[in-house]
């Protein structure tokens, strides 16, 4: 698939998913949450990669509450220089504030940076059945998660996000689940 093709996927699954009413978004996040918290991947993890939603994403607020008062350490990403990423860690005060691109980032030194997370849940504009994911298309996450230890890479998504086939790059580091508001589904990797 051409970058321009990649390109008109990425606004068309952007617009399905923007179009949804913020009823229909807190339905599915509630969903969504419920099935994380009572999966025995999140209950092993004690290092928890999350995001703040930007638009229509899956709301993940009440799962960090949740983490917290499970003990769990949390950390959301953070823009570094030269188009990279870092995860920082984060406590309920930590304050965010809204970096050029209208993303919530958290005020913490990117000094404080990790590499290593038992559970990493990113948000998605699209995915397909082999774990491919379509994210914005700054390849932030996918430079992180090329030199990270990442234990369960986990795509979070509307069902109506599903394409047939995502095309990638050399560069793309695919989904270990995808968790949807109908399943959660384990991708089976060629070996």
């Amino acid at each position: 698939m051409p970058k321009h093709a990649k390109a008109v996927l990425r606004a068309l699954l952007s617009q399905r998913r923007e179009a949804l009413s913020a009823a229909a978004q807190q339905e599915a996040s509630q969903k969504i949450v419920h099935q994380i918290m009572a999966w025995s991947v999140y209950q092993k993890a004690q290092h928890v990669g999350l995001y703040v939603s930007l638009g229509r994403e899956i709301d993940l607020k009440v799962l960090w509450q949740h983490a917290m008062q499970a003990g769990k350490q949390c950390y959301f990403p953070r823009m570094r220089a030269h188009h990279q990423l870092a995860f920082v860690p984060v406590m309920q005060d930590t304050p965010f504030y809204q970096n050029r691109y209208g993303i919530w980032e958290p005020q913490v030194a990117c000094s404080h940076e990790v590499n290593q997370l038992d559970l990493l849940l990113l948000p998605l504009v699209g995915f397909d059945e082999k774990g491919h994911r379509l994210g914005r298309g700054g390849g932030y996450y996918d430079r992180w998660l090329s030199q990270a230890e990442v234990k369960w890479r986990v795509g979070v998504a509307y069902a109506s996000q599903a394409w047939p086939e995502i095309t990638t790059e050399s560069t793309d580091v695919p989904l270990a689940y995808i968790i949807t508001e109908k399943t959660i589904v384990r991708i089976k990797h060629d070996e």
